[in-house]
């Protein structure tokens, strides 16, 4: 977004004119995209005791104060504005040495919705509505002032101006403009009123009325439907104006607002104290945008339990969260949990730690003798072999190209000739051992594949390491 009211003047040239033509087939709404967008109206309204200035429109962006959407104004003399941001909404249509302030309400105006609003003068009495509820009031005195604008520095306008006799910019509203009509009658009254949700329409009270449907545009100018004259032009009337744009309703209004979905999740810690984890559960947009996604708290989470709220925003601001419960454990093993003993360690150790890793150890053995396994299971700090639900097994593999590697279609070997490859370590001494019998073993295959694995029943947590095996 530009927010220099300063810049160059826009040039309109004649793509600019042909695109706008390319676009009136589909034209239904003005987008102002940028806060010097602004539409200057021919001549003066002129009112006296009662006003209404009402528009249908969105908002999509809102960073200052009174983001305008229709502007007459003349230094000390006149002033009728019709703004908003998105937590406030106001207008003024008074007699400067009289009312010298306008009247505005706190009131918050959700972005990317179309909403009907208006500013309504009634002899004494100043009214703000928003979706036809009264949001503020106030009692004034006097008519309302009218100035010739030929004697201002700057014309009235629809979005963007500079206030007269000044530098000071008047900042359009960023959003689609629908409809916006100025009426000498004050149309609505009370606490609230079925609001308007389309075009307006035309009637001897209107002063001005710009709809910006195809018929309605020429070139760089908007026709006032009252009949009165204050056709628009486009880009306009100060210098940096831009101009809006005339399109459809597409990017106007919110898409469908995201879908947030959670599930519990338990993580390892590893032998440490904390960790990450996500409990997205396949979180999505109805309109395939892309969500941002966060965690509060975020992690590493600690051990046990923690209470997790996720919350997916869209790219309009629409949100959605749900909440889960973060479960941090401690493993049982450490990361090389398995310690062997001679002779199935490396040479001149009594105890080793994954051997067989990156083919370091390739045990040699004689067809028909038995080979002693003798292992422990090493725990985050201490030796974990007596715990009652720690148990060993082996599994013997046939390695056919000798690479030290599981490969596939390498399948376990039928060991005990009872549908088991290999079989359940014994716990001996606070060890667990097993005796591999080779002449079990195919004669055939001159490679093997020792499989050691230790599990913690209680959980499903387990090692595996390997041992290559050649016979001589």
């Amino acid at each position: 977004m530009n927010k220099n009211p300063f810049r160059k003047p826009l040039q309109l040239t004649a793509a600019f004119f042909a695109l706008v033509g390319a676009q009136l087939c589909n034209a239904q709404v003005a987008h102002f995209d940028q806060i010097t967008d602004t539409i200057a109206f021919a001549g003066d309204t002129t009112l006296g005791t009662a006003a209404t200035f009402e528009a249908v429109l969105t908002l999509s962006d809102s960073d200052f104060n009174h983001a305008s959407v229709f502007f007459e104004q003349s230094s000390g003399r006149e002033d009728k504005r019709l703004y908003l941001n998105a937590s406030s909404l106001g207008g003024n249509a008074v007699n400067v040495p009289l009312n010298p302030t306008g009247l505005q309400a706190a009131v918050p105006i959700s972005f990317n919705v179309f909403h009907h609003i208006a500013f309504v003068r009634d002899g004494g009495e100043e009214r703000v509505y928003l979706d036809g509820g009264l949001v503020a009031s106030r009692t004034v005195t006097g008519d309302i002032g009218n100035w010739p604008q030929a004697d201002s520095w700057y014309p009235g306008a629809i979005g963007a101006s500079v206030f007269d006799r000044t530098t000071v910019p008047a900042r359009s509203f960023i959003g689609c403009l629908e409809t916006v009509r100025v009426s000498d009658t004050a149309r609505y009254s009370g606490t609230s009123f079925t609001a308007p949700t389309g075009d307006l329409t035309t009637d001897a009270n209107t002063l001005l009325l710009y709809n910006f449907n195809p018929e309605e545009i020429s070139g760089n100018t908007v026709t006032d439907l009252s009949g009165n004259g204050h056709s628009g032009t486009f880009g306009t009337g100060f210098t940096g104006a831009t101009s809006p744009t005339i399109g459809t309703r597409e990017g106007c209004v919110a898409g469908s607002p995201p879908v947030a979905r959670c599930k519990n999740v338990t993580v390892s810690a590893g032998c440490g104290i904390s960790a990450n984890a996500s409990i997205d559960d396949g979180s999505s947009d109805p309109d395939s945008d892309t969500l941002a996604i966060v965690q509060t708290p975020a992690g590493p989470y600690p051990l046990g339990e923690t209470t997790v709220t996720l919350t997916v925003t869209d790219p309009s601001g629409a949100s959605d969260t749900c909440t889960s419960i973060v479960t941090v454990v401690q493993d049982l093993f450490a990361v090389d949990g398995i310690i062997w003993h001679q002779p199935l360690a490396r040479s001149g150790a009594s105890e080793d730690t994954d051997p067989g890793a990156g083919g370091t150890l390739k045990y040699r053995f004689k067809l028909g003798s038995t080979i002693p396994i003798k292992v422990h299971a090493q725990g985050c700090s201490a030796d974990v072999t007596p715990n009652a639900n720690v148990s060993g097994r082996v599994t013997v593999f046939g390695d056919t190209d000798c690479d030290g590697v599981v490969d596939a279609g390498e399948l376990p070997i039928d060991y005990n000739g009872v549908g088991e490859a290999g079989g359940v370590m014994d716990k001996i001494d606070g060890h667990l051992k097993y005796n591999l019998d080779t002449k079990k073993l195919p004669q055939t295959v001159k490679c093997y594949i020792l499989q050691v694995t230790v599990t913690d029943s209680s959980t499903g947590e387990s090692r595996t390491e390997s041992v290559p095996l050649q016979a001589k």
